[in-house]
């Protein structure tokens, strides 16, 4: 347990536990809204920062766009970008 500022933080990294507090308790605990509210206003309710029934909507119209036939048409520029990614990687690796 810590403290960011006025706020508790509890970190838990024995999977033991982490199973039990699963089991004992909803995993709807939703996302810190101490960590969004000043992004809020830049980054709107999307997927990645809603919580509840405002999450559940936001992947409804997210969800069409991952299935893998349409993400299939990416894999060329995909490989591309890893390709060129990878070339510029490789003189700082030897």
């Amino acid at each position: 347990m810590f403290s960011l500022g006025t706020i508790p933080i509890l970190c838990v990294d024995q999977p033991d536990i982490v199973r039990e507090f699963s089991v004992c308790t909803s995993l709807d605990l939703g996302k810190p809204a101490y960590q969004f509210k000043q992004q809020r206003p830049l980054v709107g309710k999307g997927v990645l920062y809603s919580n509840g029934a405002e999450w559940v909507h936001q992947r409804k119209i997210v969800a069409p766009e991952l299935y893998m036939g349409k993400l299939k048409v990416y894999k060329v520029f995909i490989l591309l970008d890893i390709h060129i990614y990878l070339i510029t990687l490789a003189p700082n690796l030897q």
